[in-house]
C-alpha cells in the first residue's frame, strides 16, 4: 500500500514521549537482567560516536550496536544509501539472502532472518 491520497496509511509521527515515559516503557518492555543497573539516558539523536539526550547533553556511545558499530550513527554515506533504497523498495530479504549465499563458505546457501540481528546460514540438504 502506498502513502498516496485516499490511502489509510499515515506517515505522521507521534509526539516524542517524555524522558519519564520512555524510561517507564524501557523498564516495562526491555530485558535488562544482564546488567546491574541502567543509566536513564533518553537519546534524541546521534552522529558518529556521540549520542545526544533530550536535554542536549552529549555522551560518547560506548555501547553502539548493530550497524552503528561499524559506520557510526547517521553516517552520511549509509544514510544516503538507505534513503535511495527506501525510495525504491524497503523489503530486501531475497536480495540479502542471495548476497549472503554468494559469500558463505561451502554449501551454506540458505539464510534465516530474525529480529535479533543474527543471521543464520544452514547447509542445504538438496
Amino acid at each position: 500500500m502506498s502513502a498516496t491520497k485516499g490511502s489509510s496509511f499515515s506517515a505522521a509521527h507521534p509526539a516524542q514521549p517524555s524522558a519519564e515515559e520512555t524510561i517507564r516503557k524501557y523498564n516495562e518492555y526491555v530485558i535488562t537482567s544482564m546488567t546491574t543497573s541502567v543509566q536513564p539516558v533518553v537519546v534524541e539523536r546521534a552522529r558518529g560516536a556521540v549520542v545526544t539526550d533530550i536535554n542536549g547533553r552529549d555522551y560518547l556511545d560506548c555501547f553502539a550496536g548493530i550497524s552503528a558499530v561499524n559506520s557510526g550513527h547517521c553516517n552520511p554515506q549509509v544514510v544516503e544509501a538507505v534513503q535511495a533504497q527506501a525510495a525504491k523498495l524497503i523489503h530486501c530479504c531475497l536480495y540479502l539472502a542471495e548476497k549472503i549465499a554468494q559469500i558463505a563458505p561451502g554449501r551454506l546457501k540458505k539464510t534465516f532472518f530474525a529480529t535479533s540481528g543474527v543471521l543464520l546460514a544452514y547447509r542445504s540438504q538438496r
